[in-house]
This record gives structure tokens, C-alpha cells and sequence, in this order.
């Protein structure tokens, strides 16, 4: 195993005595330098049997924490002995560390030495001198520590004497930071000169009186010292120790008080800087550059001390690098200078000088802490723990500052385990209560609520009129608080509010009653009392976190509101919060909260809308998806909102309003292109398109309707809808031309066949009765080569099976073009096969008979028509009788005639439709019976038309009025004078401004002067 000397002044601090070796151990000893140059000592063993060593006690207190790093230990197999048992309280293992708890010492224990970390001492008959040079070379190198560390009188010691086993004193405080410089060249930390020990050593006068020189300054007899080094100087100026006596020479000049003050100082400055332009190569040079640094520090300057400080380390490495970057922290930090003195230490850590780097590493923990700078003070500590354990004693403040640093930065076993060494080993330091404090705060982190409480009680009953107590009550009652024991809680804010320290902890008592108030649901109080926070400290720095308390109070309230039902109160709360309060960098968590309750309460709001008033429930929605858009609810909202949009485009077509319904589907189409309903939007437009086009049909609004049903025809094909889009265009082009056709409007009939002809091509039967009126639009307005060309078009059309309909049409055009013997070929050969014709064919062919001067054959195609068509056709076969009876009639074959007339009214069955050709049938029969003066048959025919034209509302004034003035002129005829007046008044009545209400009038009239002539004449 190999082992420096630095594990040797670890075995030599701790005081473990090795008693001896057993026999048959191998033992070998050599020295060695490592990469970086430095001597390490190599001690190899192997032992047969447990070897026994004694621990001895190096502190003043009950309890020691002996830690052994790196030993892997089992347990069982150590053997402790001593005459009291309870010497030893525990040993326990952690992390690869042995750590013997001890209550009093000295104890023996016994163990193997093949795996152990350290050699205390070594006493062998071969080569007993080199073991003892090593020992004498570490024991020198402790005294000179143990005499340079000692502490001032106002550093703070412990009460009870320390061990003569323990050669240091615990480490210094910020404070004491001069005390660890060299105090003069007489003692040093380690011996500048030692290389001329031996020169020194001579019993020759001149090194006589160096010794005595250097027995002077050990006494402090600087001015018997300055005598014997002025004796070698001038008596003895050819001695190699002149060089060395003239840098002394400073030494003595700066310690030898002098009138005025200030006057040795400068005199030693004068002294160093000619011994440094005597030997400006010497050695001892950085001592006296040292030493013109003191001076000038005692002289008042800090600038040239620093300055002269900071010149030492360059260009030789020497001793005194480590005291002057001590000096340089030491003033930076005089000069509120943290960085720099920082600086210092981080040049002084460079130096590969153990005792300088160990001290380099403690300050820069406790710098770096004063800095803020925690995870650099903790891993500065850490490096200190790691490479020099066994080189100090623990600074009681500087565990503190290093377990707080550790705390900070979330070591906190670490930090708790150093917190524990303060409060074991040094109890009455004055920091031990903030240790208590730190102790509980750790636990209280982790969750040990109960340890935490422990310590806080110690706190509280060993320090109680200090300022951690009363912040370790405040930190109990949050722990209260914790528990839900909030008016305990309350009880000890109000103890600290009226404490000794409620002046210092008036902001921290504040917090706390605000948490107090809010674990007590008295949130309006927790937010009064967080205002009236802001008012008197606005600037505080505990401002943000009392904003943050505030909000929670908020959030709270509205929860409180929010489970009560009170949503629109609740958010109303979160509402004004949100648009006044900004987001504070550590309030994230409230604000979240806030946030999403806000949402929570607004969705309710929308859903609660829904079945009152759906539109506003949709605005509302609407405005949430635009206001948290990629929020936790979002997804539901866009459901909702989405099944309204669906209802309400439903509820609008259902109530008529088709193109609101039109243009929110347009809208939801394209906003929800995929996802949830998407597809029903689709679907329900089409749907939408459908009914807004059926519902102009429905009002004979064709044209508007087809403009609808095209576009889903040509635009949604696959949907149901297209075919039924199909069927309504089909029946809107038939619609419109027949409406054209109808009103005459013979241009228009055939420009809307060939808007819809596409159309009407799906349905042959449809496009035939649609094509066919646009045909007899063409003959209508005599454009008969055009109608020839439209069904020749018709022809390529439809099938085989309208061919001969399509004959007929081309005769109705050859009827135009006063082709007449065309018409009776094309037709004739038909008609006497019984073949059906167009009911247009049949007049054409009685027409063109006629026109052909055959008007027997003409009267017979009209009455055959007739006949043809009473079962499928009773209005056109009527029209035909009459036509054919009209032809008898002006060929004087009036009994024929009036026989034809007599069928038509008497086959006719009364129906909600008035057929005019009847009532036409009749006039003719009253004409015919009046101008045979068959005036009762006259008055019986004119009762029978009056009966059938009184039933229906579409009748003709006229007509009625026809009838009835020849039913009166027949009463009139017969002598039935009563009657005919009757009905002459009627007629009067019913139509005095008409022609034939004029003449009833005259009639009446000749009545009532005949009655009074014959008055007169009686």
C-alpha cells in the first residue's frame, strides 16, 4: 500500500498508537517522488494476526466521530476491549467510511492491517532511522502549525482543555484570517533557512550569533537580535550568513517599536528593499518583499501592501506565496471585495503546497457562501473533506456555512450531517442555533415533520430568546399548517408577532397569518391582509411571494365558489384576477391553477347555456376554444361546440331558415375539415341545399329551386341527395316549361326545356312530355322547320318506342307548314288501325281534313278521337266531342250536334275541377233550345249549368250571368213574369255594371212602369 505523509499527519491528529507487529510480519519501507514531484513515504505490510492500537480522545466533549475513510469493513470481525463498556457507543459503515462513535477513551480495538487505510508508527529493529527521520520530519511540521494557528483572544474557544493528543486548535473564522499569515520570519510555518541549518549549526562566532539572533526574536527581544545580526555584518562580512542576516535585519526594524509611530515600518521597508538590491537572487527575497508588504499594511496602506503582496508568487515559488494571498483576500475583503478575495484563493489553490491549498479550499467554501455562490462553496468543501480530512480540526462556522451551502443546493444528507457535527462537537457555538434551525428545516424538506418538531422543541428550549428560535417557531407553524392544526398554527404566529424579535420578523409573521387565514378558509381576510402587505411593503423583497399568497387566497375562493355551484361567481373572481394581476416568475403553479379553474368554470358556464339559449352557449364556447386554445378541456369544448354547431344548423333548417343553416355549415365545413362530425357537416349541408331547393319548388319557384339542386347534382354526387336533386330538377324542368307553355310563353318554355334538358334525358318518359311542349312551342310560334330540327334532336334521344309520337309531332308541324295532305298521310293509316294518337295529332288530322275540304271524315276523327280517349283522357275526349260537334253544327247537321252536346254534359261526373268545355257544351244547348223557342228546355239546361257553376269558385261571372238572364228571358217568354223579375234582380245585384246587369236593370224598370200605368188606369 502506498501512503504520502499527509496520511501519517492524519494517523498523527486522530492519535492512533500501533503497539506493536506480530511475529512472521513482511515489512519493506522506500521513498519516491510522484508525477507532480512530491516525496511520498511507501509503507508495505501484510499481517498474520489482528494487531491491537488505542484510540485516544481528541476533542472536549462527550461524544467523538473518529472517521476512518476508505475502510471496508465487515462488521463482525472487530474486536473492541477496554475496562468500561461503554466507551464505545456504535460503530456503523457508510459509504465506505468506518465511523466510531466514542463516549470516553482511551479504547483498544483490534483488527487486520491488510486493507487498511493508514501506518500511525512504526518501531522496527531494521532500519529504525529512516522510520525515525520521517517522524521527526512530521512532528516538525506539526509543532510549526500548532504555533502559527493559534487563536485570538476574541475568536471564540471551547470551555474545556484540549487533549495534549491533539496538536491543533479548531480552524478560524473570516475574522481570523490575519492570524494564519507568518507573524515574522523568526516563526515561520515552515523554515525559510533550513537549508543552512547545518552552516547555522557551527559552533563559529558568526553562527553563534545567528542562533542567538534567532533565540532573541523567539523571546521577542527584537533589539538584541538587531545586535547580533549588525555584529555578523560587520564583523564578519566575508560569512556566507551576511546574506542571511541582512534580510533578518527588516525583521528586526519592523518589530522594534520607535517616535513617531510608523517610523520602524518605514525603516524596515528601507532595510528589505537594500537587501533585495544587495542579493536581488537570494531566497530570501520574497521574505522581504513580504515583510515591505506588512509594513506598508501597518503604515496604513493598503494598496502598496497588496500591490507588494501580489508580487511574491511570481517569479520563484516560495514560502510566502501562501501568507501574502491570505494578505490579498484578507484586504479585499477589508474593501467589501468578495471577487476578489475569491481570486486570491483561487491563485493560492494553484500551488501544490498541501497545508496553503487546504486553507485555500476553507476559505473559498466560506468565500464562495458569502458570495451566494452555493454549489461552488459546496463542492469547494466537498475537495476539502476529499484531500485533507485529517489535516483540520472542523470549524464550527465553517460546517455551518458549508451544510447551509449544501442545503442550498439540495445535498441535503450532506448538509444535514454536517449541521449534526455543530451541534455534537461544538454546543455552545454561537451558531449552534442556526444549526438547530437549519436541522429542522432539512427535515421539515423531506417530509420527517416529527424530527423536524424535535428540533425545533431543542431550538426553542436551549436558545429561546434568540432570533432562530422565533423563525423555528414560524417554521412550526407551518408544520402545524401541514397538519391541518391551523388555529395552533395562528397561536404561534401571534406568540412570535408579540415576541421579543417581532420587529425582525414582522414581514415573516405576515406571510405565515396569510397561510394561517387561507388553511382557515378565510380567504377574503388572507386577501385583505396580502393588500394591506403591498401597501406598506411595496418593495419588499418578500412583495412577489405575498402576491403569490394572494392569488392562492383567490384561487381558493373561487374553488370554494366553484364547488358550491356558483360558477359564474367564481369565475367572475378569476376573471378580474386575470385581467389585472400579472404572472409572476414564481407563481407559476397559481397561475396554472387559476387558469384552469377559470376554464373549468367557463366551459360550465357554455354547457349550462346549451338548452336555454343554444346561440350563446356557442359564442361562449367559441370565445373559450379562442382564448385557450391547446388547454387541458379543449378538446370537450370543441365537441360541444361542434354538436351545436350540428343542432343548431338542424333547428335552422327545421325552422325554414335555410340560408343561416347554409352559411354556419359552409363555416363548420371548413373549420373541421377531419375529426369529430366532420363528415355530418358535409352531410347536413348537402342536406341543407336540398331543402332550401325543395322549398322553392314547393312556392313555384323553379328557378331559384333548380339552382340549388344543380349544384349538389353536380357538386356531391355520392350523397342520396344527388338523386333525389335528380328527380326535383327533372320535375323543375317540366315544371317550368309547361308554366311557360301554359302562360303562353312559348320562347320561354323552349329556352327552360334546354336549361333542364340534361336533366330530363335521365327520365325518357319525363324528357319526352317536357321536349314535346317545347315542340309544340315551335308550331305555336310557327317556327315549323326549327320544330322539325328539335324532333329530329328528340328522336336521338329516346328509344325505338317513341318513334311514333314523334310522328305525330312532325304532323302538327306539317299542319303549320299547311302541309295537309302529309298530315292525313302520316296519320290516317294510324287512326284506322286504332293505333293511339297525340291528342294535338287528332286535331291536326281533323283539321287537315277539314282544310282538305272532307268534313265528314273531319267530324269523324274528331268523334273517333273521343272515343279513344274518354277512358285515359276524359277532358280531351270531351274537347274533341265538342269539336266534332261544333263541325256538325256548321255544317247544319244540328240534331247530330246538339245529340254530341248532350253527351258531354250528361257523361260529365261533378269533380273539384270545372271543365270549361261542359259548360261550353251547355251554352250551345240553351242557344240551340232558345232559338227553337223550347223555353221550358231553356230553363231546365240554364237551371242544370247554374247548379254546376254555382259548386265552383273558379266559374266565370260571366257565364253565370249568361244563364241566368236566358233562364229569365224563357220565364219571361212563358208569362212567368214573377220568376223572370226574381232573377232579374239577381242578376242586378250580382253585377249591376255589367252589360247584362244593365239590361236586367231595364228590364226591372219596364216591369215597374207597365205596374204603374195599369195602377193608373184602374
Amino acid at each position: 500500500m502506498v501512503y504520502s505523509p499527509l496520511h501519517l499527519i492524519r494517523a498523527l491528529i486522530a492519535v492512533f498508537v500501533l503497539s506493536g507487529f506480530a511475529q512472521g510480519a513482511t515489512v519493506s519501507f522506500k521513498v519516491e517522488k510522484d508525477e507532480d514531484g512530491r516525496i511520498r513515504e511507501v509503507v508495505s505490510f501484510v499481517m498474520d494476526q489482528p494487531v491491537p492500537y488505542i484510540v485516544r480522545d481528541y476533542t472536549i466533549i462527550q461524544q467523538v466521530l473518529v472517521e476512518i475513510p476508505g475502510f471496508d469493513v465487515d462488521m463482525p470481525e472487530i474486536i473492541f476491549s477496554s475496562v468500561n463498556s461503554t466507551l464505545v457507543e456504535k460503530v456503523t459503515s457508510y459509504r465506505g467510511n468506518l465511523i466510531i462513535h466514542l463516549r470516553h477513551v482511551p479504547v483498544t480495538i483490534s483488527d487486520r492491517f491488510d486493507n487498511d487505510p493508514f501506518v500511525i508508527q512504526v518501531i522496527l529493529d531494521a532500519d529504525r532511522r529512516r522510520i525515525s527521520q520521517v517522524q521527526a520530519n512530521v512532528a516538525q511540521l506539526l509543532q510549526s502549525l500548532a504555533q502559527e494557528m493559534q487563536i485570538t483572544p476574541e475568536t471564540p474557544v471551547l470551555t474545556g482543555p484540549v487533549s495534549p493528543q491533539s496538536p491543533m486548535g479548531p480552524g478560524l473564522t473570516e475574522e481570523d484570517l490575519y492570524q494564519l499569515e507568518l507573524r515574522s520570519s523568526a516563526i515561520g510555518m515552515l523554515d525559510p533557512y533550513r537549508s543552512d541549518r547545518q552552516l547555522r549549526e557551527l559552533n563559529t562566532p558568526d553562527a553563534i550569533a545567528l542562533r542567538q539572533a534567532y533565540s532573541y526574536f523567539g523571546e521577542g527581544n527584537d533589539l538584541q537580535a538587531l545586535d547580533e545580526l549588525l555584529y555578523i555584518i560587520r564583523e564578519h562580512p566575508e560569512s556566507p550568513l551576511v546574506e542571511e542576516a541582512t534580510f533578518l535585519l527588516g525583521d528586526a526594524y519592523h518589530n522594534i517599536p520607535q517616535e513617531p509611530p510608523g517610523v520602524q515600518f518605514r525603516d524596515a521597508i528601507t532595510v528589505y528593499e537594500k537587501a533585495i538590491d544587495l542579493y536581488p537572487g537570494s531566497r530570501f527575497v520574497p521574505r522581504a518583499i513580504y515583510g515591505i508588504g506588512q509594513s506598508y499594511e501597518a503604515l496604513g496602506n493598503p494598496a502598496a501592501a497588496k500591490f507588494h503582496y501580489e508580487m511574491i508568487p511570481s517569479p520563484i515559488v516560495n514560502e510566502y506565496i501562501g501568507p501574502a494571498l491570505l494578505a490579498v483576500a484578507r484586504l479585499e475583503l477589508e474593501q467589501d471585495s468578495v471577487r476578489g478575495a475569491i481570486e486570491a484563493m483561487e491563485t493560492l489553490l494553484q500551488y501544490d503546497e498541501d497545508h496553503w491549498r487546504m486553507e485555500a479550499l476553507r476559505q473559498l467554501t466560506r468565500l464562495e457562501f458569502k458570495a451566494d455562490h452555493y454549489q461552488r462553496s459546496a463542492d469547494y468543501f466537498t475537495r476539502l473533506q476529499n484531500e485533507y480530512s485529517e489535516l483540520f480540526t472542523f470549524d464550527p462556522q465553517l460546517l455551518l456555512e458549508a451544510a447551509q451551502s449544501y442545503h442550498q443546493v439540495g445535498e441535503l444528507r450532506k448538509a444535514a450531517w454536517n449541521l449534526q457535527r455543530v451541534i455534537n462537537v461544538y454546543p455552545h457555538f454561537d451558531g449552534a442555533a442556526k444549526a438547530f434551525l437549519e436541522l429542522a428545516t432539512i427535515h421539515h424538506t423531506v417530509g420527517n415533520t416529527d424530527l423536524a418538531q424535535m428540533f425545533i422543541s431543542e431550538l426553542t428550549g436551549k436558545y429561546p430568546d434568540t432570533l432562530d428560535a422565533s423563525r423555528g417557531q414560524l417554521l412550526h407553524a407551518r408544520i402545524l399548517m401541514e397538519k391541518d392544526l391551523c388555529e395552533d398554527a395562528m397561536g404561534l404566529y401571534s406568540l412570535v408577532e408579540f415576541g421579543i424579535h417581532s420587529a425582525e420578523l414582522e414581514k415573516e409573521v405576515i406571510l405565515g397569518k396569510i397561510d394561517g387565514e387561507i388553511c382557515l378558509a378565510n380567504y377574503e381576510v388572507a386577501e385583505s391582509m396580502a393588500r394591506s402587505f403591498l401597501r406598506s411593503f411595496p418593495l419588499a423583497d418578500e412583495a412577489e411571494e405575498v402576491r403569490s399568497k394572494q392569488h392562492r387566497a383567490v384561487y381558493l375562493r373561487a374553488l370554494f365558489e366553484h364547488e358550491e355551484g356558483n360558477f359564474r361567481v367564481s369565475y367572475d373572481l378569476l376573471r378580474t384576477y386575470l385581467n389585472n394581476q400579472p404572472l409572476l416568475p414564481n407563481d407559476e403553479e397559481n397561475h396554472a391553477a387559476i387558469v384552469e379553474l377559470a376554464q373549468e368554470n367557463f366551459v360550465i358556464i357554455g354547457l349550462a347555456m346549451m338548452d336555454e339559449d343554444p346561440y350563446r352557449a356557442l359564442e361562449h364556447l367559441k370565445r373559450y376554444a379562442g382564448l385557450y386554445n391547446g388547454e387541458a378541456r379543449h378538446e370537450e369544448v370543441e365537441r360541444h361546440i361542434r354538436d351545436l354547431q350540428h343542432r343548431l344548423a338542424h333547428k335552422e333548417i327545421d325552422g325554414l331558415q335555410f340560408q343561416r343553416a347554409i352559411s354556419r355549415l359552409n363555416e363548420a365545413v371548413q373549420n373541421y375539415e377531419t375529426g369529430y362530425r366532420s363528415a355530418d357537416f358535409r352531410d347536413l349541408r348537402v342536406y341543407a341545399l336540398f331543402k332550401q331547393g325543395e322549398f322553392f319548388f314547393n312556392n313555384g319557384n323553379y328557378e331559384d329551386g333548380s339552382t340549388y339542386f344543380d349544384r349538389i347534382f353536380s357538386e356531391f354526387s355520392e350523397t342520396p341527395y344527388a338523386a333525389m336533386s335528380q328527380r326535383f330538377l327533372v320535375a323543375a324542368g317540366k315544371g317550368n316549361v309547361l308554366q311557360a307553355f301554359n302562360a303562353s310563353n312559348y320562347v320561354e318554355a323552349i329556352d327552360q326545356f334546354h336549361v333542364y334538358e340534361k336533366y330530363l334525358a335521365m327520365s325518357a318518359e319525363e324528357y319526352f312530355e317536357a321536349a314535346k311542349l317545347a315542340s309544340l312551342a315551335y308550331t305555336r310560334l310557327s317556327f315549323h322547320d326549327r320544330g322539325l330540327e328539335h324532333i329530329n334532336d328528340m328522336e336521338q334521344v329516346l328509344p325505338a318506342a317513341y318513334s311514333e309520337k314523334l310522328d305525330d309531332l312532325r304532323a302538327l308541324n306539317y299542319w303549320g307548314l299547311q302541309q295537309y295532305e302529309r298530315v292525313v298521310r302520316a296519320l290516317e293509316p294510324r287512326m284506322e288501325r286504332d293505333e293511339p294518337l297525340m291528342v294535338e295529332a287528332y286535331e291536326a288530322l281533323a283539321n287537315a281534313f277539314s282544310r282538305l275540304n272532307r268534313s265528314d271524315r273531319a267530324v269523324e276523327t274528331f268523334l273517333k278521337a273521343a272515343e279513344l280517349l274518354s277512358d285515359d283522357d276524359p277532358a280531351q275526349s270531351r274537347r274533341m266531342r265538342f269539336e266534332g260537334a261544333q263541325l256538325l253544327r256548321s255544317l247544319g247537321r244540328d240534331d247530330e250536334a246538339r245529340q254530341q252536346y248532350q253527351d258531354i254534359v250528361d257523361n260529365y261526373e261533378i269533380n273539384p275541377t270545372l271543365d270549361p268545355v261542359v259548360v261550353d257544351a251547355y251554352q250551345q244547348l240553351v242557344s240551340m233550345a232558345a232559338a227553337q223557342s223550347d223555353h221550358e228546355t231553356v230553363i231546365g239546361l240554364s237551371e242544370s249549368a247554374l247548379q254546376l257553376l254555382n259548386g265552383h269558385e273558379e266559374a266565370s261571372s260571366e257565364r253565370i250571368l249568361y244563364f241566368m238572364e236566358q233562364q229569365a228571358i224563357a220565364y219571361q217568354r212563358t208569362n212567368r213574369v214573377a220568376q223572370a223579375i226574381t232573377i232579374y234582380e239577381s242578376i242586378y245585384e250580382r253585377s249591376p255594371e255589367s252589360v247584362t246587369g244593365l239590361r236586367a236593370k231595364q228590364e226591372l224598370d219596364s216591369y215597374e212602369w207597365n205596374r204603374r200605368m195599369r195602377e193608373q188606369l184602374r
